[in-house]
């Protein structure tokens, strides 16, 4: 649980307030920016915060989350390790290729603004590799113009999201790409 390590948690009538470094990305239903914080609020508290391994459903999927912001790689690999996802992730695309060379994941969900290598030229090293030409890549960038965006499609990614991005709405696409059905609920 690296998110709870990266940010410390300080209670609050709305809810729990998670200070960071830097301004947090807003995430969907039950988050709101606030400053140089987040608020969680109590409905999405038991969601987030303090399940237990026995809530957690292993799906034996592995995702490579390639994002060079610290803060939003831990916080997506907390997200992913919590839907019981395998994650390992890379600061930069030339760590990335390095790691793909070594072992190949399910999916990779990229970012475009990377150092060293960027996310396209990425793309394009992983479609030109006959190993991972049909690896799932998810795209998750602040990059929202159209032509950005078909420029990641053009070069092979298989889906793009814009930065923020709703938790439920990231799940959904990858559990499309990694054709996952998502489990029904239980009632009792």
């Amino acid at each position: 649980m690296r998110l709870w390590r990266t940010l410390r948690e300080v209670p609050t009538k709305a809810g729990v307030v998670f200070n960071a470094h830097r301004l947090f990305y807003t995430l969907g239903a039950g988050y709101a920016e606030r400053e140089q914080s987040v608020v969680l609020a109590p409905e999405a508290q038991a969601t987030y915060a303090g399940s237990t391994t026995e809530e957690v459903v292993v799906i034996e999927k592995s995702i490579l989350v390639v994002e060079d912001d610290t803060v939003l790689r831990e916080l997506l690999e907390y997200l992913l390790q919590r839907e019981g996802y395998q994650v390992a992730s890379c600061a930069d695309g030339a760590q990335a290729q390095e790691r793909l060379q070594q072992q190949l994941p399910d999916l990779v969900l990229l970012d475009l603004q990377l150092p060293i290598v960027s996310g396209n030229e990425l793309i394009a090293w992983l479609r030109a590799n006959s190993d991972s030409a049909a690896l799932p890549i998810l795209v998750l960038t602040s990059l929202q113009d159209e032509d950005d965006i078909a420029a990641a499609l053009d070069a092979g990614a298989d889906d793009y999201m814009v930065k923020p991005f709703q938790p439920k709405e990231l799940q959904a696409r990858l559990r499309k790409l990694l054709k996952i059905r998502p489990q029904a609920k239980r009632t009792s």
